[in-house]
């Protein structure tokens, strides 16, 4: 500080770049039931090609294969760029596979679970 001159302060905010990589982050590998949810939800991190998170970003889920369901089938990123959802197996027993994707863009990936019968009572 100088006396007699003014204090100037600048808050300079850097924004991350476009959506470059749409990575799995968990949930995927998982064993369960057919029928039921898998303890884990499915998540997702968009980030820039330097890896900053974009925040605010829509995700779509589809389930690919083995039937079940999808809870939300659209989620948006939140500011660490996560994007999460919850995987229900259909009543196929085997490989089931969830593809998390960005409309309007080629990022995607795919998750695989594996279905299994329940125990005999």
């Amino acid at each position: 500080e100088v006396p007699g001159l003014p204090v100037v302060s600048h808050v300079i905010r850097a924004r991350p770049g476009p959506a470059e990589v749409l990575e799995a982050f968990g949930g995927g590998g998982q064993t369960g039931t057919i029928g039921n949810p898998l303890a884990n939800p499915l998540a997702v991190r968009m980030t820039d090609r330097f890896g900053n998170p974009i925040a605010d970003a829509r995700v779509e889920w589809q389930v690919l294969g083995g039937g079940g369901s999808i809870a939300p089938v659209f989620s948006m990123t939140d500011v660490l760029g996560f994007a999460t959802t919850v995987f229900t197996l259909g009543p196929t027993v085997g490989q089931q596979d969830v593809l998390a994707s960005v409309p309007g863009t080629n990022l995607l990936t795919i998750f695989s679970a594996t279905a299994t019968n329940p125990p005999p009572p």
